[in-house]
């Protein structure tokens, strides 16, 4: 299956975003957010899922990114950044 035009746009648009600080909840969103992309696929998953799975209210999920789009670059962004420092300290 390929990806979807969607998919794409989120990925790139996670390529290019700027750090940004995170408290715990915030990380615990994003880390439920991705968890649930596992699961559920980028169309099925919803906020409800993430907010379930962060054991946060859906109003806190939206209190913190604008949409579930910004979610998911962020989400995406978290990983992804995760994954350089991890391929960095294996270079050294």
């Amino acid at each position: 299956m390929s990806p979807t035009p969607k998919a794409g746009n989120l990925v790139a648009g996670a390529l290019f975003m700027a750090p940004v600080e995170r408290d715990g909840t915030d990380i615990a969103i994003l880390e439920a957010t991705l968890r649930c992309l596992t699961r559920f696929g980028l169309n099925r998953m919803t906020v409800e899922d993430v907010a379930k799975a962060a054991g946060v209210g859906r109003a806190t999920v939206f209190r913190r990114f604008e949409s579930k789009d910004e979610m998911i670059r962020q989400a995406f962004a978290l990983e992804l950044r995760r994954l350089v420092e991890e391929f960095g300290a294996k270079a050294d």
